[in-house]
């Protein structure tokens, strides 16, 4: 009788072991977060209308304007629609915070007429990425 007593006496105090060692914790975060609302987009993107005679170098297509507070770069820039007239783009490097910069590319005019060409363009900095397509009026016609 003082065997099995023994016995049930180590395995209560097992168990008591064992269930004091496994526990739930609950762990709160919170992370405060800042919403700034402005009349004024933090970037703006000003289309240029450049006249083409057949094919140039480093035509002029629109300007980036940095409004956010931090240097921000533009970081793609592709032709949205069925046309393919913009070859190489020069995407103008890092913009600081008030600066403006001029996004040239490669144009190929071969119909002398005016085209309306969209262009995707991305803009990235720290703590902001846009995306917007702006379209671009390039007159084929000099």
């Amino acid at each position: 009788m003082t065997n099995r007593l023994g016995v049930v006496l180590t395995l209560l105090g097992v168990a008591l072991l064992v269930t004091s060692s496994v526990s739930v914790s609950t762990v709160a975060l919170e992370r405060s977060v800042t919403i700034e609302v402005t009349d004024s987009p933090p970037v703006e993107f000003d289309p240029d209308t450049p006249i083409v005679d057949e094919n140039e170098s480093e035509i002029a297509l629109f300007n980036v304007t940095n409004e956010a507070g931090t240097p921000i770069t533009v970081t793609d820039v592709e032709e949205a629609g069925e046309t393919s007239m913009i070859g190489t783009v020069d995407r103008g490097g890092e913009i600081d915070a008030g600066e403006t910069a001029t996004v040239t590319a490669d144009v190929s005019c071969t119909d002398g007429a005016e085209e309306l060409v969209p262009i995707d363009v991305t803009v990235s900095g720290d703590g902001i990425t846009i995306e917007r397509t702006i379209e671009v009026s390039i007159d084929c016609s000099d």
